[in-house]
C-alpha cells in the first residue's frame, strides 16, 4: 500500500500553505480533505480551509489556536509538528506538483478499493452486470464527488439559513414546472434530487402523463425564452420512432388512427410541422437501447441530463438474477435513487401497479408492484386511478361540481349539476377515462388529488374542476 501514498508530498502541501496562505486558492482547485491519507494532515487541512475561508491569517498561532479550540492539537502531534511543517519546504513555486501528487495517490487508493470490493463480489457470485453498475457508478464520479461525508451541525445550519434567506430573495434554482396543475400545485414543479415515481394499472395513460409533462417542459420553455433543460427518455416498451411519433401527434390533437387510415388533411399536415419544428431544438434525447442500471449510468454519463425517463422500470434487467423478484426490483429502484443523490438530476421512474387491485383507488406502499421500496425511495409518488362504478363516478362528480362551484364568485350564476356526468358519461362513451391524479407521497408538502379526462385518441389529459 505504500506506493498509494506521499506522506511527503502532502506535508509538503500543507508547509507551502504555512509559508504564503494564497497558495489556498491553487490548492483548492486540486484537492479535498479526504485526499490525504494521513489523518492528521486530513484535520490540519480543514483547518486551514476554515482559517481562509473566514479571511484570518495561516500560520503557526493561528493554526495551532484553531486546532487546540477544536480539540485536535495533541492528536495531530502538537505546536512541534505544526512547526515541522513550515520548515519542510523552502518555496511554495511547486505547490501545485506536491497537490497533484496528493490527488493521484488519493485516486489509486479509490480505485484500489473499488477492483477489491468487486473481486470479492465475484467470489461471492455477485453478477458481472451487478459488478459492473458499482464499478461505473464508482469510477465515473471519481473526480467530482463532493461529499465530505459528516458535517457539524454548525455548517449544515448555516446553508440552511442560507438557503431559506435565498428562497425569500427568490434566488434559488427554479423548478421544472410540469404543466399538470394538481402536480405544480402540490409540489412546485420537479426539482434536482428527486426520484419521481408514477405509478398506474396496465393501459391507464402513465406514459402519455409524463409526455405531456414534457410537452409543457419544452413549450414553456419556448415561450419563455429560457433553456430547455435536457431530458434523457429511457424506453423499454416503445421504439424511439414511436416515443417521437406519439409526442407530435399528441402536441397536433392528432390521433393515430386518423394517421393510420390516411386521413390527414393540409392542416394537419402543417400542424405536424409546426410540432416538429418545436421538438427539433428541444434537447430531448431517446434511448432505447438501455437495459441495466449499468447502461442507463453510461447513457447519463454521456448526455449530461437535467431529468431522465425510465419507462418503465419492471422491464430493466435486474443487477442479479439469482435474488427474489421483490430484491431485484427494489435494488433498481434504489440504485437510481442514489444515482440522483449523486448526480443532482431528476428522475421519473414509471411503475405498474399490483393488478391484483385494479379496482382499488390506489395510495401508500402496498400497490406499488413487485417491491414496496419503489415507494419508500421516491421523493414523490404520483398516482393515475380510473374512476369506476357507479358509487366512485358519482361521488367524483360531485367533488369537481364542488371545487367548481367553491370557484364561482359571488352572484355570478352556478354550474349545472347535470352538464357535467354528460360530459364524463359522453366522453366515456367515446373511449374517453374519467382519471384521478394523485399525489399520494410528498415529503415535505401536502398531497392531494384531481380529476382529469384522458383522451386516449390523442394521449392528452384534460382537468376538470
Amino acid at each position: 500500500m505504500s506506493e498509494l501514498y506521499n506522506i511527503e508530498a502532502e506535508q509538503s502541501v500543507l508547509g507551502s500553505i504555512l509559508l504564503d496562505k494564497d497558495v489556498m486558492e491553487k490548492v483548492t482547485d486540486i484537492l479535498e480533505e479526504k485526499d490525504f491519507y494521513k489523518e492528521a494532515h486530513r484535520v490540519i487541512y480543514k483547518s486551514m480551509i476554515n482559517l481562509y475561508n473566514n479571511q484570518s491569517e495561516i500560520d503557526l498561532i493561528t493554526l495551532a489556536d484553531d486546532l487546540r479550540s477544536q480539540g485536535y492539537l495533541d492528536e495531530i502531534g502538537g505546536i512541534g509538528y505544526i512547526t515541522s511543517l513550515s520548515s519542510i519546504v523552502p518555496t511554495t513555486d511547486n505547490v501545485k506538483y506536491y497537490a497533484n501528487i496528493v490527488k493521484s495517490n488519493s485516486q489509486k487508493r479509490t480505485l484500489w478499493f473499488i477492483f477489491n470490493t468487486g473481486t470479492k463480489g465475484i467470489e461471492r457470485g455477485e453478477s458481472i452486470d451487478y459488478v459492473m453498475s458499482k464499478f461505473e457508478a464508482s469510477t465515473e464520479f471519481l473526480d467530482i464527488d463532493k461529499n465530505e461525508g459528516a458535517e457539524n451541525i454548525d455548517t449544515v445550519l448555516n446553508t440552511v439559513i442560507n438557503n431559506i434567506e435565498q428562497i425569500q430573495l427568490g434566488n434559488l434554482e427554479e423548478k421544472i414546472k410540469t404543466g399538470i396543475s394538481i402536480i405544480d400545485k402540490h409540489t412546485g414543479g420537479l426539482g434536482r434530487g428527486q426520484l419521481i415515481t408514477i405509478g398506474a394499472y396496465s393501459g391507464q395513460g402513465k406514459s402519455s402523463l409524463v409526455m405531456q409533462m414534457l410537452k409543457n417542459i419544452i413549450i414553456n420553455a419556448k415561450k419563455e425564452d429560457k433553456k430547455t433543460p435536457k431530458v434523457l427518455y429511457i424506453t423499454r416498451e416503445m421504439t424511439k420512432e414511436e416515443v417521437a411519433q406519439r409526442l407530435i401527434l399528441s402536441l397536433c390533437d392528432i390521433g393515430n388512427e386518423k394517421l393510420v387510415k390516411n386521413g390527414l388533411t393540409d392542416k394537419d399536415f402543417k400542424k405536424i410541422a409546426d410540432a416538429t419544428e418545436i421538438f427539433s431544438n428541444s434537447n430531448l434525447y431517446i434511448d432505447q437501447s438501455s437495459s441495466t442500471i449499468f447502461d442507463i449510468q453510461k447513457q447519463v454519463r454521456i448526455v449530461k441530463p437535467d431529468i431522465v425517463v425510465i419507462d418503465y422500470l419492471q422491464l430493466l434487467q435486474p443487477t442479479d438474477n439469482k435474488l427474489p423478484r421483490e430484491r431485484q426490483v427494489a435494488e433498481l429502484s434504489r440504485a437510481l435513487k442514489n444515482m440522483t443523490l449523486d448526480l443532482n438530476i431528476t428522475i421519473i421512474q414509471l411503475t405498474q401497479l399490483a393488478e391484483q387491485a385494479t379496482y382499488c383507488r390506489p395510495h401508500g406502499e402496498r400497490f406499488t408492484r413487485e417491491s414496496r421500496a419503489i415507494y419508500m425511495d421516491s421523493n414523490i409518488v404520483i398516482y393515475l386511478w380510473e374512476v369506476r362504478g357507479d358509487r366512485n363516478l358519482e361521488e367524483a362528480i360531485k367533488r369537481s361540481e364542488r371545487v367548481k362551484e367553491m370557484a364561482t364568485p359571488h352572484g355570478a350564476s352556478k354550474p349545472e349539476v347535470d352538464t357535467l356526468e354528460e360530459k364524463i358519461v359522453n366522453f366515456k362513451n367515446n373511449g374517453c377515462p374519467f382519471i384521478e391524479i394523485i399525489v399520494d407521497k410528498y415529503r415535505t408538502v401536502t398531497t392531494g388529488s384531481q380529476y382529469y379526462l384522458f383522451e386516449g385518441k390523442t394521449m392528452n389529459y384534460f382537468p376538470i374542476g
